[in-house]
């Protein structure tokens, strides 16, 4: 690679590959009385578009160019604990989208604009730990916006506003699992909200407040309740305990037994491994089985599909086997049969497949 100090010209040829932040771009570098190259930069922005990050291939290393394209992009995705729910499937849900405009009118104080998406038998249900000794707090819709009136009027109509908001779980269209912090004057709080519609208008909120790892397993509890109560199938919650036990300190021979005849498993990540038939899964699990930490987020299920973000720590070790996108199918019998694995930067694939498993 040249030197590139003094007086120099740079020539943009083409964009080889780019996202909103990330661009690979191939250029030519003239330089006086040294000559010209054909050289690759790899540049990242920053939230405000200034370049905060570049890189200089030659123009033989586009493979190398192109691999480290995808690395940075893979890492920018990453930043903050990986992506939302919606920004994972492209959908935006009845529950998310209401859920969105009660905040925003909370925070405008515009009590007509609340009342206008709740629904007639609207319950505020509150579970945060200071009311845990009084099995809680329910409110009715009247009670609620009652309750927040007089605290507009307290603060004097300077309300907390809403931050880090991120959807943790959907189930169908009508439920969804949020989390996020309440601040106002340097003062946080963090929540969970449980929000439940019917009819196009929000029907319940389960609210939990500074919460903690236990309560967070009780609010997806509650939402797979929730789900199965409106028609949703029980099954995944159920097979996702099971799993997740198995892994940790279970056999192969238990992991066969909730693993269809007809299992497939189709690898479409980068360095995958292609499609695997049920024996050839299970051999290849054996060397983890009993000895590995299995968790999913961020899951949507629809039916019986679901797509969510997983991973595998090895327990001895600590290291990461996988972590990734993975869309699951089970039967009527609520048994593994397909399971279709995607990096975390093929979020456009995992969606297409799940819409694809769904309809």
């Amino acid at each position: 690679m040249p030197p590139l100090a003094g007086r120099c010209a740079f020539v943009m040829h083409q964009v080889l590959e780019h996202t909103d932040r990330i661009g690979l771009i191939r250029g030519t570098v003239s330089q006086a009385d040294e000559g010209s190259w054909e050289l690759l930069y790899l540049l990242r922005a920053d939230a405000e578009g200034r370049v905060d990050r570049y890189e200089i291939f030659d123009w033989s290393d586009v493979d190398r160019a192109r691999t480290r394209f995808h690395a940075l992009v893979a890492g920018d995705r990453l930043a903050g604990d990986g992506p939302d729910v919606d920004e994972i499937v492209g959908l935006t849900t009845t529950a998310d989208r209401l859920s969105l405009a009660m905040l925003d009118a909370q925070h405008r104080s515009a009590f007509d604009d609340i009342e206008a998406v709740m629904h007639p038998d609207y319950v505020f249900d509150e579970r945060s730990a200071a009311f845990a000794g009084l099995g809680g707090r329910l409110e009715s819709g009247d009670d609620y916006l009652a309750d927040f009136r007089e605290y507009v009027e307290s603060v004097g109509g300077e309300v907390q506003t809403v931050a880090d908001r991120e959807v943790i779980a959907i189930r169908g269209d009508d439920l969804c699992l949020t989390s996020g912090s309440l601040e106002r004057e340097g003062f946080s709080v963090s929540y969970l909200a449980l929000v439940d519609t019917h009819e196009d208008l929000v029907r319940r909120v389960v609210f939990w407040s500074q919460w903690d790892g236990a309560q967070r397993q009780d609010a997806l509890d509650e939402l797979d309740r929730s789900w199965v109560e409106r028609g949703g199938s029980a099954q995944w919650a159920a097979f996702d305990r099971r799993f997740s036990s198995i892994f940790r300190s279970g056999s192969v021979d238990d992991l066969a037994q909730i693993v269809g005849p007809a299992f497939v498993s189709v690898d479409h990540r980068p360095l995958g491994l292609g499609v695997r038939r049920r024996d050839e899964w299970l051999a290849s699990s054996g060397a983890v089985v009993g000895r590995a930490a299995a968790t999913g987020r961020s899951t949507v299920v629809r039916g019986r599909v679901r797509l969510g973000r997983v991973s595998f720590v090895i327990d001895d070790d600590e290291s990461t086997l996988m972590d990734g996108l993975a869309v699951g199918v089970l039967d009527p019998a609520g048994r593994f049969v397909r399971q279709e694995l995607f990096s975390l930067d093929q979020w456009d694939d995992a969606r297409v497949r799940f819409d694809e498993l769904t309809t």
